[in-house]
């Protein structure tokens, strides 16, 4: 999953963990404009019953790859990237499975 940056506004957050680790992963390539994207922070939400809750967090490395292990693979989830220069809107990619 990549993400694109569009002009920029507001970010939310909340906060939970997972209890049951699994085999699944969430991983993708953060851009800017097309262009690979380093440092970008990258928020993990599951989304059970309407509750958006926070996971985890990383940031994409110098080639703009991001990862998110040992999830389980029965859950949807949502991603968000935020711009480290603020230039851009948060980007999201929804109902995502870890596979």
């Amino acid at each position: 999953m990549s993400f694109q940056f569009i002009r920029n506004h507001i970010s939310r957050a909340t906060s939970l963990f997972i209890t049951q680790n699994g085999n699944g992963k969430v991983q993708g390539t953060t851009k800017k404009l097309g262009v690979i994207c380093p440092n970008v922070l990258v928020r993990l939400y599951e989304r059970k019953s309407g509750n958006k809750l926070h996971i985890a967090d990383t940031s994409s490395d110098k080639n703009g790859v991001y990862k998110f292990l040992n999830l389980p693979t029965d859950r949807e989830f949502y991603v968000v990237g935020i711009d480290p220069a603020s230039q851009y809107n948060a980007v999201v990619s929804d109902k995502v499975v870890p596979k």
